[in-house]
Order: structure tokens, then sequence, then C-alpha cells
């Protein structure tokens, strides 16, 4: 069982040297650079931080695109005997802010892309998590929490800011900035309460 508080905020800092914050033969790059070019432009760079993650938090194994039923996870983590199947998305919102290139997929596509990969791992062999980046957010602006509200009701489920997601501001040059929030929790719920919590 993952017993352990899942500290995605300092994980997605890349804290200790990343998949994200690695440079190439240059050198490392700061872990700030890495988050504004996340938060201006989604892209894979979330399912291999999170791989990069659970392998320093101890997971034997950890496998991308892992199989299960007609499906594939996005990250399968194994402690033990334990599987965890791992969904990710990475939601743009609607805002508009400078410093941030808009996006032109509706904030409802990504709610249902949420939804509909959580529904997925009703199937899975061990258990599910269901983990997404929001972005971007206006700083100290709780508005975003209706998209929180949105994906619990249709997957009818209870989530809370305080409970299930971490947000973290994100400099965007010397003159913007905005906030990104991470969330995660587990799904089915009923197979899997008290395995997952963010600090």
């Amino acid at each position: 069982m993952i017993t352990e508080r899942v500290q995605i905020a300092g994980r997605v800092d890349g804290g200790g040297g990343s998949a994200v914050d690695r440079g190439g033969a240059g050198g490392a790059q700061p872990a700030n650079r890495a988050r504004r070019a996340a938060a201006r432009q989604a892209g894979g760079w979330l399912k291999f931080e999170l791989a990069a993650c659970a392998e320093r938090a101890g997971f034997g194994s950890v496998r991308l695109e892992e199989g299960y039923g007609d499906y594939r996870a996005d990250i399968t983590l194994y402690k033990g005997s334990e599987r965890y199947d791992v969904e990710l998305k990475t939601l743009n919102t609607n805002y508009r802010m400078p410093g941030v290139e808009p996006k032109h997929r509706p904030i409802t596509m990504n709610i249902a892309g949420v939804v509909t990969d959580a529904r997925k791992l009703v199937g899975t062999p061990g258990r599910g998590i269901v983990c997404f980046i929001l972005f971007p957010l206006r700083t100290g602006d709780g508005q975003w929490a209706h998209y929180l509200a949105r994906i619990g009701n249709q997957l009818d489920v209870h989530l809370s800011e305080a409970e299930h997601c971490v947000r973290m501001s994100v400099q965007l040059g010397e003159q913007w900035g905005c906030e990104v929030a991470v969330c995660a929790f587990p799904f089915p719920v009923e197979r899997q309460a008290g395995i997952l919590s963010i600090a």
C-alpha cells in the first residue's frame, strides 16, 4: 500500500535532479525554468517526472504504458506485490494572462478526458490513481476549484483542494506569474480508501 505522503510539490520542483530539470550535454537547468516551460505549454513531461519521482520514492518497478484489460496506464508502479496504475492528464484552463500561450482545447474537453481515464481504472487489476495538473491559474484566485468539483461530481467522489491538490507559484519571466494546481486521487475510491494523500 502507499502509506507515504505523496509530496508532489517538491517532486515537480525537481528536487535532487529529475528528468525535468536535467539539461542535455550542457548540464542542469534550473527547476524554475522547467516549471515555466511546463506552464507555458503542456507535454509528456509529467509522465516522465512522476516516473522518476516514483523510482526515488522506492518503488521496485516503474513501467510506462503497461496494459490492463483493454487499456494502458500512463505509469504502472509496483511496490512489493502491490500494483498501482496511474492515469495522467494536463488540463489547460481558459484563463488568459500575460506570459502564457493560449490554448484552444476547451476546458470541458479536458475535464471529460480526466473522467474518461478515471473510469478506465475500474478495470485495473491493482489500485488506480488519477493525477492531473491544471494550469494556468490566476495567482490567489480560487475560482478554478469549480473544475475540481465538476470532475468529482461526474465521478461521484468528493474532491477538495485541501485533500487532493497542491498549488504552486510559477514565475513567467520578470513581469508575470501564475499558479499551477497538481491534483491526485485514488479511483475507484471504494477499493482504495486511505492509500494516497498530498502534502
